[in-house]
């Protein structure tokens, strides 16, 4: 079976095609045909990615069905794949959408703010993938691999200018020193903007970026060894999160409207927004004959992702929060095993992972902005008083002056050790039907300290008075300690999938399957440490799919049924006025996912995709009611895009292309509570691109605008403490590149 000379939706390769080529993915840890795959899969092309200057998962959310979110902020990214995700950023939690980039698990949800240059290809799994790729991937899994070396001198660059200043420069260069026996490839890029918000209070600019990196790879092929020992770092730096106050009153102080599309904001703190990452990989194949290979993957990552962020969004001071230490350390080693044969694939294997993280959680806020001139009636704490007002003399005598600045600190350090056992087969039972079993245990084990001093304060002291259940310190934080609070836990769990592949004839196939995925428990610092555990979540998930092709390869097509059942489905939310990561009771699913893509003549495609979600949480009770039934965040029930390319016939002066993709989001929800101002309505938005191309197509130039519109869109909208704030999406932009190869 034959899928799409161009993978990647609304994307257009550098040549006409005349039909659509076979497909091979790595989902199974073996190279095969789509078509022989009993997953929901979505394949981009790098390449093509490249040139329209996707670098991030964010910027191809809308290319894959099922999958919904946007970086926040480049620490703070929150991925969802059927509807399933993870919004905690604590360092005592997991991802539900595994990030995996040759074949080397990432890790912290913040390290996954990652910069993809020379990028052969990315696979989005859809629905758990915990026997093949381990803990972590209820939802799915978003696996992406680079390029890596050959034995031919090649090398591409690729310059780019725009709106807000915007700067990029990408070089790649491979180079073999000894033909196949040693070959070297090197990748650099470089980044920079002036960022699309005017702080008018502090006067400067928020949303710039100035990203720098690069990656360098050897690889030897000698006898039956295939050795690749790779490097790569980048770090970006920002200056916030752009979070703006809605409340008019907070606005107002600034002189500016509490209107997050109007280009201007007011915030008092300096605020930052940081990630850098190290990456080292030793991966060695060894394959004495066709039928069997061993696989060692030896990875380490090191992670520094600090931030700070206006919690009020506005020029009064009154509470800033951030991570103003955040690291993690991770050291894994995997060895995969793996066979083929006439009737029966396997492939076995076991990974170990170990991790240490750290942070500082800052919290700062103003008794006297928070308090002053609020009325208290002593009565409700039981004290024979006539009533008073906050911080005037009564206040002070009662409980202390009023404090314009206040800070809390909690210092959290963890150790993890994970690993895991697997194995999977596929049996082709006859020339149609294969059928697909495996099976992984996986087992984490987890120690966790935190600590943060009392602080004294008149809120804190009004918080003690309260004695909510959860917080008996006062402090905003939640807890105090007298000294390092210590908490460690294990747990273990089987993940299995049982699946059909079905060939109905040379040109269409049909999947089912059933599957299992497992996410770790973790930890939330709290009053004490026996509240601070939260359990492991797992997902059980039923799917069935076609996928085929027609028209002489002309169209391709695939589509998909799923449902699923989430137990302790793991979310943070605001209760009691904290922070709190906690177990619902689970979330029930189910949907239906369809892609499609045609030749319409020798010069132009057309591509389509619908995604119909429906995540909602089961019996969830909450100190702001039962959340039963509503949908889970960032998911929209509704979602697709539609896209046309041209490429014009080759004539002496070069040729002409044009991309245009439409994509389409139906309302979602930043919280669980579904309330009306915590929303963002149904959207359409979209991209254009405008290509020439150099005769013999060594060089090229694109026109990109993306939001043709410049349609309003909000990520993040939420009151997180002081008032409502919120984040708009980046608005139209208008840039050029110029790109080749040598």
């Amino acid at each position: 079976m034959r899928y799409a000379c161009i993978i990647t939706p609304a994307l257009f390769a550098a040549a006409t095609c005349q039909a659509l080529e076979e497909v091979i993915v790595q989902a199974q840890h073996r190279e095969e045909s789509l078509a022989d795959v009993p997953i929901s899969i979505t394949v981009l092309d790098g390449q093509a990615l490249q040139s329209q200057g996707i670098t991030r998962i964010e910027d191809f959310t809308a290319l894959a069905p099922g999958l919904s979110g946007w970086e926040q902020g480049v620490s703070t990214p929150i991925y969802a794949i059927r509807g399933i995700s993870t919004n905690s950023f604590g360092i005592g939690g997991e991802a539900s959408v595994a990030v995996i980039v040759d074949d080397s698990y990432v890790g912290r949800i913040n390290s996954t703010s990652l910069t993809m240059v020379d990028v052969n290809r990315v696979e989005v799994l859809r629905g758990p993938q915990g026997t093949l790729f381990g803990r972590n991937a209820t939802a799915g899994a978003i696996i992406i691999y680079n390029n890596q070396p050959v034995d031919r001198f090649e090398g591409d660059y690729r310059l780019a200018t725009g709106e807000y200043n915007d700067r990029e420069a990408v070089l790649t260069v491979n180079q073999p020193l000894l033909g196949e026996r040693l070959m070297l490839r090197a990748s650099g890029f470089s980044y920079r903007n002036d960022g699309d918000l005017d702080n008018r209070w502090l006067a400067e600019n928020i949303g710039d970026e100035d990203t720098l990196g690069g990656r360098l790879a050897l690889r030897s092929m000698a006898g039956d060894f295939d050795i690749n020992l790779a490097y790569g770092y980048q770090r970006t730096n920002t200056n916030g999160l752009g979070y703006e106050t809605l409340v008019p009153a907070l606005a107002s102080a600034g002189d500016v409207p509490p209107d997050p599309f109007d280009d201007r904001l007011a915030t008092d703190t300096r605020t930052y927004d940081d990630v850098s990452n190290a990456n080292g990989q030793l991966r060695v194949l060894w394959q004495p004959d066709a039928a069997v290979s061993l696989l060692s993957v030896t990875s380490y990552h090191d992670n520094n992702s600090p931030n700070l962020f206006d919690v009020d969004g506005s020029a009064v001071f009154l509470t800033t929060a951030g991570f103003i230490n955040r690291h993690s350390e991770t050291l894994s080693q995997e060895f995969r095993l793996t066979g083929t044969g006439d009737t029966v694939n396997w492939v076995a294997g076991a990974i170990l992972f170990n991790e240490d993280v750290s942070t500082t959680v800052r919290l700062t806020y103003s008794d006297i902005n928070v308090l002053s001139g609020r009325p208290v009636s002593p009565a409700d704490f039981g004290l024979p008083l006539p009533d008073f007002e906050l911080c005037d003399a009564t206040s002070d005598l009662l409980f202390g002056s009023c404090q314009a600045s206040v800070e809390e600190l909690s210092d959290q350090k963890g150790d993890y050790l994970s690993y895991g056992i697997y194995g999977d087969a596929s049996w082709t039972l006859d020339p149609t039907l294969t059928v697909t079993a495996g099976l992984r245990y996986s087992a984490d084990d987890k120690d966790f300290q935190y600590r943060s001093a009392p602080v004294a304060s008149v809120t804190s002291a009004l918080n003690a008075l309260n004695a909510a259940p959860l917080n008996p310190a006062g402090n905003l934080l939640g807890y105090s300690t007298t000294g390092a609070q210590h908490v460690d836990d294990n747990w273990d769990d089987l993940e299995a999938r049982l699946a059909l592949n079905y060939l109905v004839n040379d040109r269409a196939s049909a999947y089912a399957s059933v599957s299992k995925g497992y996410k770790a428990g973790g930890f939330e610092p709290a009053a004490t440490p026996q509240l601070s555990v939260f359990d492991p979540e797992q997902a059980l998930s039923a799917e069935l799919g076609v996928r085929g092709d027609l028209w002489a390869q002309q169209l391709s097509y695939q589509a998909g049924l799923y449902a699923y059942d989430v137990d302790d489905y793991q979310i943070q939310v605001i209760e009691n006025g904290l922070a709190r990561t906690v177990n619902t009771d689970g979330v029930g699913g189910y949907g239906a996912e369809s892609e499609l893509r045609v030749v319409l003549s020798p010069h132009w495609q057309l591509q389509l995709a619908y995604a119909y979600t429906d995540a909602r949480f089961k019996d969830f009770a909450t100190d702001a009611g039962n959340l039963r039934n509503n949908r889970t965040i960032l998911t929209p029930q509704h979602s697709g895009y539609l896209g046309l390319d041209y490429s014009s016939a080759h004539y002496d002066w070069g040729r002409l292309g044009l991309m245009w993709r439409t994509d389409y989001q139906g309302e979602l929800y930043f919280t669980a509570q579904n309330t009306r101002q915590d929303r963002q309505g149904d959207f359409f938005r979209s991209t254009a691109q405008f290509s020439y191309f150099y005769p013999g197509e060594g060089w090229r130039i694109d026109l990109i605008v993306r939001n043709v519109f410049d349609q309003d869109v909000l990520i993040f909208k939420q009151d997180v403490g002081a008032g409502e704030v919120a984040r708009r999406a980046s608005p139209r932009y208008v840039g050029v590149a110029f790109s080749g190869t040598f």
